[in-house]
């Protein structure tokens, strides 16, 4: 083979050889891409896992509508007489405010006396009628914020409630995280949470607290929409953790009392064993214990 023949072939190989080293670098680049987002995938999926189990009481949609309960080592129930009909009648006029009073997003009332307000997530549960019978004992409003998959109460608890004066809110239908979702899915959550609670209850409710208190723009709007409050809270005991005491629930509500306060609470069992050394403690203090309005 001449000069000219060999050149060409050693070009030729030369070329082979730029592409195969061409393939093996893409081939790499590809790799690299591939592991980087799989290890990318596995931190958010951390995170995300991460920040479910920081939340409280997270739930999963179950597949009946048997409430969900918080664990608690003992299932002891304060034991009140039932109410009279005069003090079901004295509470349904300690509401101060009007709706329209009110500004859309709630966190505290525009307070200037010392006037608190009860409010109670997370239910309906099986303490639910021991807190009724509490509050209807100490002539002490609240207001309910429901999650619609839950079982509904019994027709006696809620006409006790609703001869009382006690509002009611949504706390949406799954308790599903509604700040990032979109406007649809939000107001969806919203919407079968209030539907729920009507077919409970036989009224329209005016409020809405969106789980975890987790909430943005999204949501104000949402409930703007549908002309509902939404309402947060300014006093937080975290009575809904598994070591909570009705010492330490009772302490740390009166460590953050302030006029207007908006007092979040939860059925549970500590909570319950708390409530009426609570309310009383509370008045002790020089506070009040108002209701937020129903029109």
């Amino acid at each position: 083979m001449g000069t000219g023949g060999t050149g060409k072939v050693a070009e030729l190989r030369r070329a082979v050889h730029r592409e195969e080293r061409t393939v093996v670098v893409l081939c790499f680049v590809l790799f690299m891409l591939v592991l980087t987002a799989a290890v990318l995938w596995h931190h958010v999926f951390r995170i995300i896992q991460a920040d479910r189990m920081a939340l409280p009481a997270e739930v999963e949609a179950p597949s009946t509508k048997e409430p969900i309960l918080p664990e608690t080592e003992t299932e002891t129930l304060v034991s009140l007489p039932e109410a009279s009909e005069d003090a079901a009648a004295a509470m349904a006029s300690h509401s101060r405010w009007t709706m329209a009073q009110l500004p859309t997003v709630i966190k505290r009332l525009p307070e200037e006396e010392p006037f608190v307000y009860l409010t109670f997530d997370d239910g309906p549960t099986k303490y639910l009628p021991a807190v009724v019978d509490i509050l209807l004992e100490k002539q002490a409003p609240a207001t309910f914020f429901w999650i619609g998959q839950y079982a509904s109460p019994t027709p006696e608890v809620l006409e006790k409630m609703r001869e009382a004066g006690f509002a009611f809110g949504t706390h949406t239908v799954n308790h599903r995280r509604l700040a990032g979702l979109s406007y649809e899915k939000q107001r969806k959550e919203i919407e079968r949470g209030i539907a729920e609670l009507a077919q409970w209850t036989g009224v329209k409710t005016a409020y809405v607290r969106p789980p975890y208190g987790a909430w943005d723009a999204v949501t104000e709007q949402a409930a703007n929409d549908l002309g509902l409050k939404l309402v947060l809270w300014s006093v937080d005991p975290r009575d809904w953790e598994k070591k909570a005491t009705p010492e330490a629930i009772v302490q740390k509500v009166l460590s953050q009392l302030h006029p207007g306060a908006v007092i979040l609470l939860h059925e549970t069992d500590a909570t319950v064993q708390a409530l009426p050394t609570l309310i009383d403690r509370i008045r002790q203090q020089g506070y009040e214990v108002a209701g937020l309005p129903c029109e």
